[in-house]
C-alpha cells in the first residue's frame, strides 16, 4: 500500500456551531468527519462539564482527516473565528494507507 501524509484536524466547539464548522468543511472540499461528543474537560477558564439540559454549552469534537491542500483551506475559513466562539483547533501530520479515501 502507498503511504501519503495527510493532516489530521481537530476542532473542540460548541454543539450549535457545528452545521457552520461543516459548512466550511464542505467549501474546502473536505466530504468525510466524524463529530465525537464530550463529557467534560478543565480549560484556561476553568472546568466544565456538558449541559444535558439545554444542550447550549455542549461540547463536541470535530475530527477530519484530509489533503494538505484542503486542510489550509479549511484552517483559512474557520481561523477568524476560533477566539471569537472559543474554539480549539489541534492538527497533526497523520499517514494514511488508502490516500484515495481522502
Amino acid at each position: 500500500m502507498t503511504e501519503v501524509r495527510h493532516r489530521k484536524i481537530e476542532v473542540l466547539l460548541d454543539a450549535p456551531l457545528i452545521p457552520r464548522l461543516a459548512d466550511f468543511a464542505e467549501a474546502a472540499g473536505i466530504s468525510g468527519y466524524t463529530i465525537l461528543p464530550t463529557l467534560a474537560g478543565v480549560g484556561r477558564q476553568g472546568a466544565w462539564s456538558e449541559d444535558l439540559v439545554a444542550g447550549a454549552d455542549t461540547k463536541v469534537l470535530f475530527w477530519t482527516v484530509t489533503t494538505e491542500e484542503k486542510a489550509m483551506q479549511f484552517q483559512l475559513a474557520v481561523e477568524p473565528f476560533l477566539t471569537s466562539y472559543k474554539m480549539v483547533w489541534v492538527e497533526t501530520h497523520a499517514t494514511v494507507l488508502r490516500p484515495q479515501r481522502f
